[in-house]
């Protein structure tokens, strides 16, 4: 009972945002620059907190353990599933870097 119930969790786990990965890959032009805004500017205030935290430059923050940390976290308090289906169909150079166009993210909601 308690294998059968740890799989179905499982499965649930992996379906739901798989579900939400196909809505925001079939999401509209405007709903998808948005989103790209919204998730650029996360990842933005997590380089700015995380450069303060460690008083240097972005440069060598960028993509680092506490940008990583920190959107992480913003993106799943955010209760909005298109934008974790964004967030996790962006591959992980563009996903916590916010040196990126929208012409690089695009492709990849095609």
């Amino acid at each position: 009972m308690k294998k059968t119930l740890i799989a179905l969790v499982g499965v649930a786990a992996v379906a739901l945002p798989l579900g939400a990965a196909q809505a925001a890959s079939t999401a509209s032009e405007a709903a998808l620059q948005s989103l790209n805004n919204t998730h650029a500017q996360i990842v933005r205030e997590a380089e700015r907190v995380c450069a303060g935290i460690n008083s240097g430059s972005t440069v060598s923050n960028v993509g680092g353990g506490c940008t990583l940390g920190d959107v992480e976290r913003q993106i799943r308090s955010t209760d909005n599933p298109e934008l974790l289906a964004f967030h996790q169909q962006l591959p992980p150079r563009f996903r916590y870097s916010s040196d990126r166009s929208y012409s690089e993210v695009q492709r990849y909601f095609r």
